[in-house]
């Protein structure tokens, strides 16, 4: 296995384990309406986000435009995100976690989808690829 691909997986790992580890915490720091008390629970998915980047950039190279690097990351994280958000609320966590995670992973899609259509997506890619 290569390198880059090894420590990306790593990177996705731990950003997926820190987002079950805001839905452990859950259980524990109630959200009382107060953003304080959202703090615990907001951290480790802000980290994930950090990571899930952060993987995306060891499997891409700097070869790649920039807006297409950051469009890939926004999708990664989107994706990510969204499955986050629909399982966590089929297990009942608190709304914050479920529905933050939700509505964020709408808009990385959509800011994807934005990045890639300013950078022209495919050909950017396949234009780096033959060159």
């Amino acid at each position: 296995m290569n390198s880059k691909v090894f420590k990306s997986l790593i990177f996705y790992i731990i950003g997926v384990m820190s987002l079950y580890v805001s839905v452990l915490m859950s259980q524990y720091f109630k959200y009382k309406g107060d953003f304080v008390y959202a703090m615990p629970l907001i951290f480790p998915i802000v980290f994930a986000f950090v990571f899930f980047s952060i993987s995306v950039l060891f499997i891409m190279d700097r070869k790649y435009p920039w807006f297409f690097r950051t469009g890939i990351m926004s999708l990664v994280s989107g994706i990510t995100l969204f499955i986050f958000g629909m399982i966590s609320f089929q297990f009942k966590v608190n709304s914050i976690i479920w529905a933050g995670s939700l509505g964020i992973s709408v808009l990385f899609i959509l800011l994807a989808i934005v990045r890639l259509i300013i950078q022209r997506g495919l050909t950017a890619y396949k234009r780096q690829k033959n060159q």
